[in-house]
């Protein structure tokens, strides 16, 4: 990819409006410094230093939107309990508007605790994490709710994330209403579903990583040939125009309806600090490229960048402008010594 012609579309990321409608997840982290072994129990004391939440799930995906210069318009619901006031204040210091943004009476928000532990002179290592799952049905009231907020905001979009991590905001009318407004208003809609990625046809793009492709697939993706079968199959199954599979430390493959099959190898190092919320990062650049004017090879290639930069930074990150471009001119250069 040319640096002129990725410079030119990051650049258009300003400004364009993201719907992100999702579950949104509560990322909670306590840090300490671990200097003995309890007498109770063979297990590390330690001394509280710090805790600090930010918002994970389709909250994270709206931090990168914001981040990079786009306008998350982000539909989600949030408990009623302090984790939940806490993950909106992020977002007001942050400039993202809470105006869509519901609330479930008497329930608790998602919530992910990471328990961070480490010497006074080292860096943290999560130990433990604690998860607090809330996925009830939502009700009908809330479900007409968040389609109210979807039918009043998605026509002034470019572009739709639906972030799917499966607790309970993604119902299947929220899923139809999602879709079909996009397809009426001829919306670009990418899709990351942690565990039901089938209920999305008809998207623009899905991004699943390798082991969600496996449990959609029904079989191992582990070789390049499983995986481009496997990959050509999903995408045409679930009419997609394109799909990106992310691999990890093997960087990132795409899949278009013409056929085109194209690999793009790790940016950087392949020795990863923290894969939380990379996927998040993935889809909003993906959706912040298409909703740009960009094609899919390019949506794909920046967001493999991207990925490449937020594995290797601690917790749910983001990125910013500058970083995403400084990325593509190290790239340009690295193809230009390689060839």
């Amino acid at each position: 990819m040319e640096t002129s012609a990725m410079d030119s579309l990051v650049r258009r990321f300003a400004g364009r409006k993201i719907l992100i409608v999702g579950d949104i997840i509560a990322d909670e982290y306590i840090s300490g410094t671990s200097s003995r072994i309890s007498r109770e129990a063979p297990v590390l004391v330690l001394k509280f230093h710090s805790e600090h939440v930010r918002p994970g799930g389709a909250g994270n995906a709206a931090a990168n939107v914001s981040s990079l210069g786009g306008t998350p318009l982000l539909v989600g619901v949030l408990g009623q309990d302090r984790v939940g006031d806490e993950v909106r204040q992020w977002f007001t210091h942050a400039g993202i508007s809470t105006d869509y943004l519901l609330t479930r009476d008497g329930a608790e928000t998602t919530r992910k605790t990471r328990i961070m532990a480490g010497g006074h002179h080292t860096s943290k290592q999560q130990v433990i994490r604690i998860d607090r799952d809330q996925s009830p049905e939502i009700d009908r009231e809330l479900e007409s709710e968040i389609c109210d907020r979807l039918e009043h905001l998605l026509p002034e979009a470019d572009g739709v994330i639906i972030s799917d991590y499966g607790h309970g905001v993604l119902a299947e009318r929220v899923r139809r209403s999602a879709l079909d407004l996009a397809v009426h208003h001829r919306k670009v809609v990418c899709v990351d579903s942690r565990h039901d990625i089938r209920s999305f046809r008809g998207a623009t793009l899905a991004t699943p990583n390798e082991e969600e492709m496996e449990e959609a697939c029904g079989h191992p993706v582990d070789r390049d040939d499983d995986l481009r079968r496997g990959g050509q199959s999903l995408r045409k199954e679930l009419a997609l125009d394109a799909l990106i599979v992310t691999r990890g430390r093997l960087g990132l493959t795409l899949f278009e309806s013409s056929g085109n099959v194209e690999h793009y190898p790790i940016y950087g190092s392949d020795e990863v600090a923290d894969v939380t919320g990379a996927g998040d990062t993935v889809a909003a650049v993906a959706a912040l490229s298409l909703g740009a004017g960009g094609s899919f090879r390019e949506a794909a290639y920046l967001a493999n960048l991207a990925g490449g930069i937020v594995v290797m930074k601690r917790g749910a990150a983001t990125l910013s402008p500058a970083e995403l471009l400084a990325a593509t001119e190290a790239a340009e250069r690295w193809d230009e010594r390689t060839e």
